[in-house]
């Protein structure tokens, strides 16, 4: 459903306490993969569907660096972390998809912090994790 982020270099399963997990739609009407499904990326769109459109949440000129902060398509969806893009062009809606809100819980572990940015081209960021989520967050200074 989308990326997963981890300070340095390690594998990003290394010391998680649950296996990332991997969610699979599949149209079994179709046997051995000799043709294609009709209805497959009908159920997904209905299933996963993409966010309205992005909000830009935070940028960096100096990293060439935007974050996307997405819409989810209604109050049923969630859109998990955030996308990341090169340019001030936002990314196509099929960048990510939103997860309906009843499979979503609320992590118990606190965040911890995986990257920061002092902002010295801009506000400053942070990107943060927490369990086995990546949370993007943009953090900037009220005074």
């Amino acid at each position: 459903l989308g990326h997963y982020a981890v300070g340095g270099s390690e594998s990003p399963a290394r010391g998680l306490r649950t296996a990332p997990m991997v969610l699979e739609v599949t149209d079994t009407s179709i046997t051995m993969g000799l043709s294609a499904s009709e209805h497959l990326a009908a159920v997904v769109e209905q299933l996963l569907p993409p966010p309205l459109r992005y909000r830009l949440a935070w940028h960096s000129e100096e990293h060439e660096l935007w974050v996307w902060r997405a819409v989810p398509p209604g109050a049923a969806f969630l859109a998990l972390g955030m996308v990341a893009t090169r340019s001030e062009e936002p990314p196509p809606p099929h960048a990510m998809c939103c997860v309906p809100r009843r499979w979503c819980v609320r992590d118990a572990e606190r965040p911890r912090a995986i990257w920061k940015d002092s902002g010295g081209a801009g506000r400053p960021g942070s990107i943060w994790a927490t369990g086995i989520q990546l949370q993007l967050m943009r953090v900037h200074r009220l005074d």
